[in-house]
């Protein structure tokens, strides 16, 4: 379920992937797992990049609100703010699997900038995508 959040809310800083081998015996064996992993350079976030990251935390923590996001599934709101993030900030060519940690960040504070406000703002910033982009 929070396979989505990429910064640490405390440190403020980027959280890393840490690639996992071995068999089904050692998935679960941290230990094992960053033995010989060596910590790169730390990305710092923003404030202003946090709004995602504190949404689904406090949806993970206190459960779901009032709020037009909370009537949908956590992995639902995740997954479309980000892809509407990644649209707005990157445009329609960006490649996802080519996005850094702290560029799904960005997308992500992008993307829920405006979904948070519901269905209209959404739709406003799609038609601002729309009449921007050049006519063919």
């Amino acid at each position: 379920m929070a396979k989505r959040l990429y910064r640490c809310l405390k440190h403020k800083v980027a959280l890393v992937p840490l690639e996992v081998t071995g068999n089904s015996k050692t998935a679960q064996d941290f230990a094992q797992h960053i033995k010989s992993w060596v910590p790169g350079e730390m990305i710092e976030v923003t404030d202003e990049d946090l709004g995602l990251e504190v949404y689904l935390a406090d949806r993970i923590r206190l459960g779901r609100g009032q709020a037009w996001l909370d009537g949908f599934e956590f992995h639902v709101v995740s997954s479309f703010v980000e892809a509407l993030g990644t649209l707005l900030k990157f445009g329609s060519k960006a490649r996802p699997q080519l996005l850094s940690a702290l560029d799904w960040i960005k997308a992500g504070a992008a993307g829920y900038a405006d979904a948070k406000y519901g269905p209209d703002a959404i739709r406003n910033a799609l038609d601002a995508i729309r009449t921007s982009a050049p006519k063919s």
